[in-house]
C-alpha cells in the first residue's frame, strides 16, 4: 500500500507552539512536522506523530519513528531511532529515546551516541545536552580517534551497528561523568581512565584537557625516561586567557626526586608592543646527582657545587618604543653548575644571556642607520679546562651612519661610519694566574662606490680603522700586554665582476685587490678577545677582513681571483684562490693559506630541483697536488610522504686545532601506514671509534583529533663520559 505522508505547520496548529531564540525574543519561522500518521490531542493538548517522524526548525532536524509533543511543557519525547542533527553539518545525537526542548537545545538521550563533526564520538547510556555548549555524558567512553561513523544520512541503528562493527579504537577515554563544553573548547571527567587501545594506561580522579592551545584545564599525562633519574610521570595544567598563558607539570621520577616544570606567556593586547616569555625547573634532588661526574672525572659533591634543591630559569622577551626604538632580551640563570646537564642534556660550557637597546630606521634602507647597545651576561659550567677565564659581563654599542651621496644609472656612492665599544670583565681569583678586563672603542669611516660599465661592474671601498685600547691586566707573574694601545690602519678594497650569460649558462669572473699597512707589531701588544681562527673558504675569500672581529687585521697586499657559474638555473658552482704577501710575518694564520703566499683552492657546487631536492658541496683543496683538506656535503629531499637530510664534513689533520675530524650527520621522515610517521636522526663522530654523539627517534600517530608520539634519544658527546638516554611517552587530543 501507498504510504501517505502530511505534513503540518505547527504555528497553525496552536499559536503557543512557538520556538523561541537564545535572547528570548519570539521566533515567528514556522516548525514543520513530517510523519504517516499525526494526531492531536485537544484535551491535554498533546501532538502524537508516528512512523517516519521528522521535525525541522531553523535548519535543525529531528528524525525518530514516533514522537509526542506537549504543548504546556514544550518538551518533545521521541522513540526509536532518534537521531537529531542540523542541516549544516556539525555534530550528531542519536538514540534509542529521548526528551528533548522544542528548539532542540537542550535534552536527554538515552542509550546515546554522539559523533563529532571530527570524527571522534561518545558513546553513553545517558548523554544529557544542557544547552548548545555543554554536554554531560554519564558512563561514558570517549573514542579520540577519528572513525568512520561520521554521516549526515545514516540512522541510529545503522550507526549502532557501525560502532560495534568496527575494531577498538586506538585511544579512548572511559569515565564516570564527562562534561564537553563547546564555548570553553575544553573536555572535563571524572574517575577517568585513559585507555590504549585495550588496555588501561593511566587513571585520575579529575581531568580537564583543552582541546585548543587557548583553553585552561589539565593537559594529557605522559611519561619519559632520564638516564639519571630513571623513569618519571607528568601530568601538565594549563592556566590561559587572552594575554596570558601558564603550564605547570610536576614530575616524578623513580628515584623519588621530584621536579616542577614552568611555562608562562604573557603578551600586550596589541602584539607587537610587548612580550614575555619564561621558562624553568626546580627540583627537589634529593641526593640523586652527588655522585654523577663531569666530563673530567669529578663528582658534583667533590666539585663542592651540589645543591639539594636546584632549577633554572629562562626568559626572554621585547618592547617595542616606537617605530624607531625597541628593548628585547633573552637570558638563562641554572641554580649550579650542573643542573643543564644532569636534567636537560646540555653540556655547554657557559650560559650566554643579554639585553639590547636597538635604534633602526626601517623606512630609509639606503641609508641604513642604526643604533644598537647589548650587554651580556655569561654563567660558567665548569666543563672547559681551558686557560680562557669566562668573562662576567660583555657591553657591547654598535652604531652604523650610512648615507648615499649620489645615485645614477651608472653607479652610487654613499659614506659609512661604524663604531663600536667593547667592555670585558672578569672575576680574579688568586687561583688564575692570568686575567685581562678588555676595553676598546673602534671607528672605522668608509668611502663605498659602484660604478657599472659595459666593462662590468667595480666596486671601490676605501676604509679608515681606528682602535683604541685600554688594557687591564691582572697577573702573578710578568704582564704580557701594555695598558694603552692604539692604532689607526687604512685600507683599500677593489672587486671587479663581469656576467657573461647565454642560453641559460652564466659566467662571471671576480678579483678583488686589498691592502693594509702590516699591524702586527701592534697586534702582539693587545690580546686576541673576539678575532676567532678561520678556515677558508669560498664565503670568506673575497671578504675584505677574513678575521671576524676588531682585534686582529689581516695585513700587506691581498689578490684573490674566481668565478660563478651557474648552468639552466639548477647547477651552480664556484672556484676561488688567494694570494698574501708578509705570510711568514702573520702569527695569526688562516688556515688554507698554510704560511704559504698562494691558497689552497676553495670552491662551491649545487643542484637544485623546485623545493623537492638540493645538494651542495663545499671543498678546500690543496693548490699543489689537489688533495682535499675539508670536504662538506649536504642533501635534502622533501616529498608529501617522506624526506630525508645528510650532512658530511670532513676536516684533514693539519687543520684547525691540529685534529682531524670526520662527522656525519643523517635525518629522515617517513610516513608510514594511515596516519603514522617513523622519525630518525643521528650525528657520528667517525674519527672516535665511529661514536655516536646523538641520536633520535620518534613513532608519532596523528588522527586528526589526537597526536600520539613515542621518542627516544640518547646523548654521547666528546665532553661527557657517561652516555645518556631518555624515553618520552607523550599525546594530546586535538580540537578541530
Amino acid at each position: 500500500m501507498k504510504k501517505k505522508y502530511l505534513i503540518f505547520i505547527f504555528s497553525l496548529l496552536s499559536a503557543n507552539f512557538v520556538f523561541a531564540d537564545d535572547s528570548g525574543v519570539n521566533n515567528k519561522t514556522p516548525t514543520v512536522i513530517k510523519s504517516n500518521k499525526i494526531n492531536k490531542e485537544n484535551d491535554n493538548n498533546i501532538i502524537r506523530a508516528v512512523g517516519d517522524v521528522e521535525i525541522k526548525k531553523d535548519g535543525k532536524i529531528l528524525k525518530a519513528k514516533e514522537i509526542e509533543y506537549n504543548q504546556n511543557t514544550k518538551r518533545i519525547k521521541a522513540n526509536s531511532n532518534v537521531k537529531v542533527y542540523s542541516e549544516k553539518g556539525g555534530d550528531i545525537f542519536f538514540s534509542k529515546t529521548a526528551e528533548i526542548s522544542d528548539d532542540f537545545n537542550n535534552g536527554d538521550f538515552y542509550d546515546g551516541l554522539l559523533i563529532f563533526n571530527n570524527g571522534s564520538d561518545i558513546q553513553s547510556p545517558h548523554i544529557n545536552r544542557v544547552n548548545e555548549n555543554e554536554i554531560f555524558a554519564y558512563n561514558s567512553n570517549y573514542s579520540i580517534c577519528p572513525t568512520n561513523k561520521y554521516d549526515l544520512t545514516i540512522n541510529y541503528e545503522e550507526a549502532i551497528e557501525k560502532f560495534n562493527r568496527e575494531k577498538t579504537p586506538l585511544f579512548s577515554i572511559k569515565s564516570k561523568k564527562m562534561l564537553d563544553n563547546i564555548n570553553d573548547k575544553e573536555i572535563t571527567t571524572w574517575h577517568t581512565s585513559i585507555w590504549y587501545w585495550k588496555i588501561p594506561v593511566f587513571y585520575t580522579p579529575y581531568l580537564k584537557i583543552p582541546l585548543s592551545e587557548d583553553t585552561s584545564g589539565i593537559g594529557t599525562p605522559g611519561l619519559e625516561h632520564n638516564s639519571n633519574y630513571g623513569y618519571g610521570i607528568y601530568i601538565p595544567y594549563r592556566f590561559q586567557s587572552k594575554q596570558q598563558r601558564l603550564i605547570l607539570k610536576p614530575k616524578i621520577y623513580q628515584d623519588t626526586n621530584y621536579l616542577l616544570n614552568l611555562d608562562y606567556k604573557v603578551k600586550s593586547k596589541d602584539l607587537n608592543k610587548w612580550q614575555i616569555n619564561a621558562k624553568g625547573d626546580i627540583t627537589n634532588d634529593r641526593g640523586q646527582s652527588k655522585s654523577i661526574t663531569n666530563a673530567y672525572g669529578i663528582s658534583e659533591d667533590n666539585e663542592g657545587t651540589y645543591k639539594n634543591w636546584r632549577g633554572f630559569i629562562s626568559s626572554n622577551g621585547y618592547y617595542n618604543f616606537n617605530d624607531l626604538w625597541a628593548f628585547d632580551y633573552d637570558g638563562t640563570i641554572a641554580g649550579d653548575e650542573y643542573y643543564l646537564r644532569d636534567y636537560h642534556q646540555n653540556s655547554v660550557s657557559y650560559i650566554q644571556s643579554r639585553f639590547t637597546f636597538t635604534k633602526i630606521n626601517m623606512k630609509e634602507i639606503e641609508n641604513f642607520n642604526y643604533f644598537q647597545f647589548n650587554n651580556l651576561f655569561y654563567q660558567e659550567l665548569l666543563e672547559d679546562d681551558s686557560d680562557y677565564f669566562t668573562p662576567r659581563y660583555v657591553p657591547i654599542t654598535n652604531t652604523n651612519i650610512q648615507n648615499t651621496i649620489a645615485k645614477n644609472e651608472f653607479g652610487n656612492s654613499y659614506y659609512k661610519i661604524k663604531l663600536n665599544t667593547t667592555d670585558i670583565f672578569r672575576n680574579y681569583s688568586n687561583q688564575e694566574d692570568r686575567t685581562i678586563e678588555y676595553n676598546r672603542f673602534s671607528a672605522v669611516p668608509s668611502l663605498n662606490n659602484t660604478f657599472n660599465s659595459k666593462f662590468g661592474v667595480l666596486n671601490s671601498n676605501l676604509e679608515l680603522k681606528t682602535d683604541v685600547y685600554a688594557i687591564n691586566e691582572m697577573a702573578r707573574e710578568e704582564s704580557l700586554y701594555n695598558h694603552n694601545e692604539n692604532r689607526v690602519l687604512p685600507q683599500l678594497n677593489l672587486t671587479w665582476k663581469k656576467n657573461f650569460f647565454a642560453n641559460e649558462i652564466s659566467f662571471e669572473p671576480i678579483l678583488k685587490y686589498s691592502g693594509t699597512p702590516n699591524s702586527k707589531s701592534f697586534e702582539n701588544k693587545i690580546p686576541n678577545e673576539d678575532s676567532e681562527a678561520q678556515i677558508l673558504s669560498f664565503d670568506n675569500i673575497f671578504a675584505n677582513n677574513r678575521y671576524a672581529g676588531y682585534d686582529r687585521q689581516e695585513f700587506g697586499d691581498r689578490v684573490t681571483y674566481g668565478f660563478e657559474s651557474s648552468f639552466f638555473k639548477n647547477f651552480n658552482f664556484g672556484l676561488a684562490q688567494g694570494y698574501r704577501d708578509n705570510i711568514k710575518h702573520d702569527n695569526n694564520p688562516i688556515v688554507g693559506f698554510d704560511y704559504n703566499y698562494i691558497s689552497d683552492y676553495v670552491g662551491y657546487s649545487s643542484y637544485i630541483i623546485n623545493n623537492n631536492f638540493d645538494l651542495y658541496y663545499k671543498f678546500l683543496a690543496d693548490k699543489d697536488n689537489y688533495k682535499l683538506k675539508t670536504n662538506e656535503v649536504i642533501l635534502n629531499y622533501t616529498e608529501d610522504d617522506f624526506s630525508i637530510y645528510i650532512g658530511y664534513v670532513k676536516m684533514d689533520q693539519n687543520l684547525l686545532y691540529d685534529k682531524k675530524q670526520q662527522q656525519l650527520d643523517f635525518g629522515t621522515s617517513v610516513k608510514l601506514y594511515y596516519r603514522w610517521k617513523l622519525d630518525f636522526s643521528a650525528k657520528f663522530d667517525l674519527e672516535n671509534s665511529n661514536r655516536m654523539l646523538e641520536s633520535k627517534s620518534g613513532l608519532t600517530y596523528d588522527g586528526g583529533c589526537t597526536v600520539w608520539g613515542l621518542s627516544y634519544r640518547t646523548y654521547n658527546p666528546l665532553s661527557q663520559t657517561k652516555k645518556t638516554t631518555s624515553i618520552n611517552l607523550d599525546f594530546k587530543i586535538k580540537f578541530i
